[in-house]
């Protein structure tokens, strides 16, 4: 079925008993390299479809990871949550966002990004733990030895609050509070002590509030 694609991406998806030929159609879009504004579409009609678009993650995961258009990453990416918020495609992502840029700054505003999304998503997400641990290391370790953005802050606050929300209880995230006040920040002589004795005075809450509720 030739369908043009401003029409597929923009229409067609309005008409619900469609799906099973307009969900093709904005694949081969996403695939085929047509004009942004047309991918844009076509990521936010599959996103729209929802689960039935199931067959769309794979192309659309590719998108997210081999795109240079901070947009249509974004867009795909939302479309990924709404169609499949669990899927392998939704953790893949969650990984490479949280522990795989090599570009220091893009680590950190994917690590903010990837945060928020995970806690939008609420249940179900102990998966998460283990990279999101490993996120909030990287992000304490520089900012302990003096690496510090206007981004480090944010994304220790991001990281932090995804992983009391979701693993309150567990071991892991409560060992990983400890060792970032008693390793990282303690004892630091950076320029920005001050604000770092701050978060070592909120870890230490932190670790007290937990080991009361357990």
């Amino acid at each position: 079925m030739a369908i043009c694609p401003e029409f597929a991406a923009a229409t067609l998806v309005d008409f619900a008993d469609s799906h099973e030929e307009i969900i093709p159609a904005l694949v081969e879009v996403m695939r085929n390299d047509v004009a942004p504004s047309v991918r844009y579409s076509a990521s936010t009609a599959l996103g729209n479809i929802g689960p039935a678009a199931e067959s769309a993650l794979q192309i659309l995961k590719n998108v997210v990871i081999e795109t240079q258009d901070d947009t249509l990453r974004r867009r795909a990416f939302e479309a990924i949550l709404k169609i499949n918020k669990h899927s392998r495609a939704a953790r893949s992502i969650f990984e490479r966002a949280l522990v795989g840029h090599s570009d220091p700054v893009r680590n950190l505003e994917n690590r903010i990004y990837a945060s928020k999304q995970i806690q939008g998503i609420g249940e179900e997400t102990d998966w998460a733990i283990p990279y999101l641990i490993d996120a909030l290391t990287l992000t304490a370790r520089d900012m302990a030895s003096g690496r510090l953005s206007s981004l480090h802050q944010p994304a220790f606050d991001e990281l932090l609050a995804t992983l009391l929300q979701i693993g309150p209880t567990d071991r892991r995230v409560y060992n990983l509070l400890k060792a970032i006040r008693d390793d990282a920040f303690t004892g630091s002589r950076t320029r920005r002590y001050r604000e770092l004795e701050d978060i070592r005075i909120r870890l230490d809450s932190e670790i007290k509030l937990i080991e009361q509720n357990n």
